[in-house]
């Protein structure tokens, strides 16, 4: 993935698009059963892991944009799959996930600055 991520960075960069943000975000984690034929016994399970990349583009013409749909989907590899889409405010929240560890210390932090000092 991040092999093809920077060949697709690469090429964009070559056909004069500005890339304005490059991001990846935390893999999903998903769980498959193969049932038997009209059954519920579960046959063979496996667990895939979903990574997702994400390229963000500015002032891509038409023109361009047809080309670079066109060089993608002759180098995706298997496996890989592809989406453009217009950059929103969710995507936002995507790209930064919590760290329950950092929260903690925030909270602390700020209970630290509510506490009165003594004798003052």
């Amino acid at each position: 993935m991040e092999k093809y991520q920077s060949y697709l960075h690469k090429t964009i960069r070559k056909m004069d698009i500005q890339i304005t943000k490059a991001w990846s975000v935390p893999h999903q984690e998903l769980k498959v059963e193969n049932l038997d034929n009209n059954s519920t016994v579960v046959q063979s399970a496996y667990n895939l892991k979903i990574y997702e990349r994400n390229l963000q583009m500015k002032d891509a013409y038409v023109t361009k944009l047809s080309l670079l749909i066109d060089i993608i989907n002759m180098t995706t590899p298997p496996g890989v799959w592809f989406n453009i889409e217009r950059h929103t405010a969710a995507d936002d929240d995507r790209i930064y996930f919590r760290d329950s560890v950092l929260e903690k210390l925030r909270v602390d932090l700020q209970e630290l600055k509510d506490t009165p000092l003594i004798g003052a």
